[in-house]
């Protein structure tokens, strides 16, 4: 089940992801990931759960074996990233990204998260000091 069909965002989606923290608040609730967010050391970018993320936005994500691909979908926007290529499809249009999706231990798909945000029109602040990164749709 999508995360945004259990909360209700008001219109407005306010998620804060902590890095190394595998718990996230939203709506003022504490939930536990399974998998933590995490800067790529050698792109210095966040990366997190696509799942988790793309829900949490209202978007749908669906699993692509065969091409090991994964599609997230959200209205008429089709996001289309290729595990281990920087090369993502953005509604048919390619989209180069300067940190490829991974599959992390315990099998869980990770991308950048501004990428991912952005894409499902939703802006990315982060806080140095509390290492907080507030998503705002």
């Amino acid at each position: 089940m999508p995360l945004s069909s259990i909360f209700d965002f008001g219109g407005k989606q306010n998620v804060p992801v902590a890095l190394g923290k595998n718990e996230i608040k939203i709506d003022g609730k504490t939930h536990l990931l399974d998998a933590i967010p995490f800067i790529d050391g050698a792109s210095n970018r966040t990366l997190v759960p696509i799942r988790f993320i793309s829900e949490a936005l209202g978007a749908e994500v669906i699993w692509l074996p065969e091409t090991r691909q994964v599609l997230i979908k959200d209205g008429e926007k089709e996001i289309l990233l290729t595990i281990g290529s920087k090369e993502v499809l953005v509604n048919g249009e390619v989209i180069m990204i300067d940190c490829e999706a991974v599959i992390l231990p315990p099998g869980r798909t990770y991308a950048p998260l501004r990428f991912i945000c952005e894409a499902l029109g939703a802006t990315v602040e982060y806080d140095p000091e509390t290492r907080e990164i507030m998503i705002v749709k």
